[in-house]
């Protein structure tokens, strides 16, 4: 990061892989609160089931039956992480596998996404959710 200072970074991935206890979320903060060029996109992590279910409707029991508990877990995990780098971290989509593009799904997803971003603070909510985006495009 430090020998490329104009190449920007981002990060993505990873996020529930624990090394010696400490997990990536806590990894990662010192390159967002160091190098101006690194950003993280939080994307799929607050759901660690997201890759294993083999259909949409394997997923969509899980998560449904789960959303209000990972819903909790991910604000206790990210909230104080992106207010503190609001300008640093993006949500994004990470869909990979067929049934990813389910309408239910995506639709689930996008109420989790909306119910995290709504329990971020007012100045972080449109950075994390779109502006960090558009302002990387740009550059």
């Amino acid at each position: 990061f430090q020998k490329n200072p104009q190449v920007t970074f981002l990060l993505h991935g990873m996020e529930t892989v624990r090394v010696e206890d400490v997990g990536m979320e806590d990894r990662i903060m010192p390159f967002l609160e160091n190098y101006d060029n690194v950003y993280y996109s939080l994307d799929a992590a607050p759901i660690p089931f997201f890759y294993g279910p083999s259909s949409a409707q394997e997923f969509l029991a899980r998560f449904t039956e789960e959303f209000p508990d990972l819903l909790d877990a991910a604000i206790k995990k990210w909230k104080s992480r992106i207010e503190a780098q609001p300008d640093k971290f993006l949500w994004g989509t990470d869909r990979l596998e067929t049934w990813h593009f389910d309408v239910e799904v995506g639709g689930l997803l996008e109420e989790f996404a909306r119910s995290f971003i709504g329990s971020l603070d007012k100045e972080a909510q449109e950075r994390f959710a779109y502006k960090n985006a558009e302002r990387l495009l740009e550059e």
